[in-house]
């Protein structure tokens, strides 16, 4: 790497740091559980998970323990709210490895579009600033995939590889469709290592996976049962097509298919081979979140993106090759191209969740049928069914002035109103707290048994299942009965 590129990559990663310490500034509420404005549903089941490791009375679902336990250590030490800071020093590192990883492929050019694409990313920013876990499994799951295709022969590589995939799956159990990928690919175009290497490539997963697997098999609550959900089928094609195009924003994804084009005439063997193992990962990935996990969900294409940016990049490549003969024309072209592929990445959606919708520009979007399961709650879409409609969307999560308007907004007297209602639940027995509940959504249970079991660090029983009510929740509000 030349000089010239160091100081510009080191530039490019001090910019990104700087903005993550700014944003972190206005990430810090006074309440995790009750102020907190980015919050899915399953954030307060990760909240509860950790508080039941600290030793509370509360909801434990036996999700996988990473997060879990990074919430325990700072609850612990009384720094809970500063967990979304700790995220962004995980997506700064993501978006830096994933750099990185570029630059060596496809130059610096490539990589600084790409990298400008993935930072200005609404579904990526949006996802990062939740209490969820998928950015930590993504990031190890990146840094397992970057030591095994640098380990070619060296032993102590594959090792490292393993331990970063396994630490991946102690925070989401994803790192199963990139697996088989990696052992196809080793068997393809890798050479055999010793057998004594083999075995110390398997001790990771066998200590850390096992030791967790161990410890769930012994519980007598295993908590969310994720083999209920494996089935074959054909029904969540369209719905992933259309959400991938969603997260890229569609230049990105019409340069993607252009770059896995570009793929099949590639002639050098190191490119080759890097470009086939992300074909095979993001086959896996198919075949495993598409063909087989019947839950539909856009954060799963998080852990598709990093395998379809390098097609990105190899489009960018090799198009200002084609394009650079044409002079200033030419460059203009390309400069466009990757305006509009950034921009496009940029379009803010009502949500980094929403499931039904592509942006065509900030005002106008394709929308389609979406279907819930009222059982389940998992959506489907209807493919024959776009219609073109006006919408807004939400905010961009790189908007510090707003991010810092939601800060300020926090009601502080309601905070201070439950710290006096806590202070006298604390003084009842240990034990489970009786709620009078009401609400006409059938789901917001999950939430607020979560919520505020969290807060009094307690777990709670609706009426009629448990006797005189010590707390009342109406859609939403609580008040003591």
């Amino acid at each position: 790497m030349s000089d010239v590129r160091k100081h510009a990559d080191g530039a490019l990663f001090l910019a990104i740091a700087l903005f993550a310490m700014a944003r972190s500034v206005f990430l810090v509420y006074p309440d995790l559980n009750l102020a907190y404005p980015f919050l899915a549903p399953d954030s307060y089941d990760w909240i509860a998970n950790g508080l039941a490791y600290e030793g509370y009375p509360v909801a434990f679902s036996m999700r996988a323990p990473g997060l879990p336990l990074m919430i325990a250590a700072l609850d612990a030490a009384g720094l809970l709210a500063f967990l979304p800071v700790v995220t962004q020093a995980a997506l700064v590192g993501l978006i830096i490895l994933n750099h990185v990883l570029l630059a060596r492929r496809f130059g610096g050019r490539a990589a600084l579009i790409v990298t400008l694409i993935l930072f200005v990313n609404f579904f990526l920013q949006n996802l990062a600033l939740h209490v969820l876990a998928d950015i930590y499994a993504a990031l190890f799951i990146l840094a397992g995939y970057a030591c095994y295709f640098r380990a070619e022969n060296h032993e102590r590589r594959y090792i490292a590889a393993s331990w970063f995939l396994s630490l991946s799956v102690l925070f989401q159990y994803a790192a199963v469709a990139v697996v088989p990928a990696l052992v196809i690919h080793w068997a393809l175009a890798r050479r055999r290592i010793r057998a004594a290497a083999l075995l110390r490539t398997l001790a990771p997963p066998l200590a850390l996976i096992g030791a967790w697997a161990f410890y769930r098999a012994t519980q007598a609550h295993s908590g969310i049962r994720h083999i209920g959900l494996l089935a074959p089928h054909a029904g969540s094609v369209f719905f992933y097509l259309l959400n991938t195009a969603s997260v890229l924003g569609l230049p990105a994804f019409c340069l993607l298919l252009a770059g896995m084009a570009m793929a099949c005439f590639q002639r050098e063997r190191e490119m080759r081979d890097f470009l086939l193992l992300n074909a095979l990962l993001a086959a896996s990935w198919c075949g495993f979140w598409v063909f087989l996990y019947t839950w539909n969900d856009r954060r799963f294409i998080l852990y598709l993106l990093f395998f379809l940016l390098p097609f990105i990049a190899l489009a960018f490549r090799d198009s200002h090759s084609f394009l650079s003969r044409g002079g200033i024309p030419g460059i203009a072209v390309f400069a466009a191209l990757a305006a509009a592929a950034i921009a496009g990445s940029y379009l803010p959606y009502e949500s980094c969740f929403t499931l039904d919708t592509l942006k065509l520009t900030r005002s106008r979007a394709i929308r389609f049928k979406s279907a819930r399961d009222p059982r389940t709650g998992n959506t489907t879409l209807a493919a024959p069914s776009p219609r073109l409609v006006r919408d807004r969307g939400g905010f961009s999560p790189l908007d510090l002035g707003r991010l810092a308007a939601m800060r300020r907004g926090v009601n502080l007297h309601e905070v201070a109103r439950l710290e006096g209602m806590k202070a006298g639940i604390d003084r009842k027995p240990v034990g489970l707290l009786c709620v009078r509940y009401e609400s006409p959504d059938p789901f917001a249970w999950y939430i607020e048994k979560n919520r505020y079991g969290n807060y009094f660090r307690r777990r709670l029983a609706r009426q009629p299942d448990c006797a005189a009510p010590d707390l009342e929740i109406v859609n939403g509000t609580i008040a003591l009965p």
